[in-house]
């Protein structure tokens, strides 16, 4: 189950570790590192940008922003730990944050959509 108490300092930053359980946290990365062949820490770092990045798509909802390709395999990821990944999203955004992959051949990268 995700439990969303994020940490935040006075200036609004948020820890992306916190806005998933540490046990969710952990499978995640190591599926990052079976499936990458990444050290754990990159697998880790992957994660935690991948997190913040969804984090600030939640806040900035229509921004149409694009992930890094370092981020889309966490955020892949975390795609396929649905059930996880839902409750994430209306927890965070307080509705899905869709995935729209690149049309090939039209470098649309705009990714990240509310709805």
């Amino acid at each position: 189950m995700i439990s969303l108490t994020p940490t935040q300092s006075d200036a609004g930053v948020v820890d992306p570790r916190t806005l998933i359980a540490p046990e969710l946290f952990a499978r995640m990365a190591s599926r990052i590192v079976a499936d990458r062949d990444l050290p754990s820490q990159d697998a880790e770092a992957v994660l935690e940008q991948a997190l913040g990045f969804l984090y600030a798509c939640a806040r900035n909802p229509g921004a149409a922003l694009t992930p890094s390709p370092q981020v889309d395999i966490g955020w892949h990821t975390f795609l396929t730990y649905t059930r996880e990944y839902e409750r994430f999203c209306s927890k965070v955004a307080g509705r899905f944050i869709h995935h729209r992959p690149d049309e090939p051949g039209t470098g649309d990268r705009s990714a990240a959509r509310l709805g």
